[in-house]
């Protein structure tokens, strides 16, 4: 996988640290022993690394702390649930704590109100990801967006000197 990756990235022209790799819980937990040196080839190529479907699967805190990640994704159905169930809310509310400890970021997958965000910024977790900001696309449209956005930063930049 790493060097499939390798090559990838070196066709592209990109830049490795502009990549996140998800690996789902479920798959670390499968096979540690292959996962972490797999990992470890992909971080060696600069490449940055989530864990993602946290807290659905049965990764352990001694997992957490041998594989080289920058961050954990929530899982959506934790998400789902701020504001509504306690449980969830403790749960999120502990894996941001979690992920903070281990010095990596914890995004929120699943995010589709605006209540979800603001309980997740007050539970200061690092980032999210859901329907609220956007539905899938096609690539050409994606595209457009994106050089739109860019247009709105140049836009809005401050002239040096100001």
């Amino acid at each position: 996988m790493v060097s499939i990756v390798a090559r990838a990235l070196d066709a592209a022209g990109v830049d490795p640290g502009a990549v996140f790799v998800d690996v789902s819980e479920a798959a670390v937990a499968l096979d540690l022993e292959a996962a972490a040196r797999a990992l470890h080839g992909l971080r060696a190529l600069g490449v940055r690394i989530a864990i993602d479907d946290f807290g659905t699967g049965s990764s352990s805190l001694t997992t957490l702390k041998r594989l080289p990640i920058d961050a954990i994704k929530l899982h959506e159905s934790l998400v789902a649930g701020l504001g509504r169930d306690r449980g969830d809310e403790a749960v999120v509310r502990a894996i941001v704590e979690l992920g903070h400890a281990f010095g990596v970021d914890v995004i929120a997958e699943g995010v589709e109100t605006e209540a979800q965000l603001r309980r997740l910024r007050e539970l200061r977790c690092d980032g999210a990801q859901g329907f609220m900001f956007g539905r899938p696309a096609p690539a050409h449209d994606v595209h457009a967006l994106l050089i739109g956005a860019g247009d709105a930063v140049h836009q809005t930049t401050v002239p040096s000197g100001a």
